[in-house]
């Protein structure tokens, strides 16, 4: 049977479905809108392999979308939301709700501040981070809202219980988007880490975090090489970036 044109993509709802049609009072639903997001980011990635504009624009369209839809259904309101040359935050959701600022799990007909498989904090947050990829996560880790809901994720992160070390490593990540700092200090001292991160991939995303906003009213930055070796990792982020990061300049 042919699939539909966008697969689990809802062009009228704005953003993916995990589960699709089955038996269910709420309808479908999606956890990881951060997994989505990752997908487009792979179709723009095969375009610019193959050479294909359309397929890059196809990755560009979904992966901007996908990150306005985070913003409206997963962020609480907390992420603003592009309009032409304007912006504003969206409200959906009744005042102080989700308490945490975040949505776990979307449905057709409800939403939900949990988890297939379980309720902490740290769960609902790290299953919005999955996978930590530069192109699809710079614009999803938007500041505001992570700064917004720091509260929540820095205390399930200090609570985090041992038999559920592996989500650490993704509370660290949003760390590193309002203090690259205390980020590189909690990521050196980390015990086993998800099967779909590594060590060397948490620290290059927090090396290479943009100071937040107020960052001199506190906030550390982390001393990670000599100059030498600096300007090098500088310039290579830079080509890097002019070679991937037109797919998603339309995202952020």
């Amino acid at each position: 049977r042919p699939s539909p044109p966008l697969r689990h993509f809802d062009a009228f709802c704005g953003h993916s479905w995990a589960l699709g049609l089955f038996a269910s009072s709420a309808g479908r639903n999606q956890e990881s809108v951060s997994e989505a997001l990752n997908a487009w980011h792979g179709i723009a990635l095969l375009g610019l392999a193959l050479r294909n504009e359309r397929l890059v624009s196809l990755g560009r369209l979904l992966a901007a979308v996908e990150t306005q839809a985070a913003a409206v259904y997963y962020h609480a309101g907390a992420s603003p939301v592009a309009w032409g040359s304007a912006s504003f935050v969206p409200r959906v959701y009744p005042p102080r709700w989700p308490r945490d600022g975040v949505v776990g799990n979307l449905w057709g007909l409800k939403a939900e501040a949990s988890t297939w498989f379980g309720r902490e904090d740290y769960f609902i947050f790290g299953i919005q981070v999955i996978p930590l990829t530069p192109q699809a996560s710079e614009p999803l880790l938007d500041q505001k809202w992570v700064a917004a809901s720091r509260a929540s994720w820095e205390t399930s992160m200090r609570r985090l219980p041992a038999k559920d070390e592996t989500w650490r490593a993704f509370l660290v990540a949003m760390l590193a988007v309002v203090d690259s700092g205390a980020a590189w200090q909690r990521a050196e001292s980390l015990g086993a880490l998800d099967a779909g991160m590594t060590l060397t991939n948490l620290l290059h995303w927090i090396a290479t975090r943009p100071p937040p906003a107020g960052a001199a009213a506190g906030a550390s930055q982390p001393t990670l090489a000599p100059p030498a070796e600096e300007k090098l990792e500088a310039q290579a982020r830079v080509e890097g970036e002019e070679r991937l990061g037109g797919p998603f300049a339309g995202a952020r």
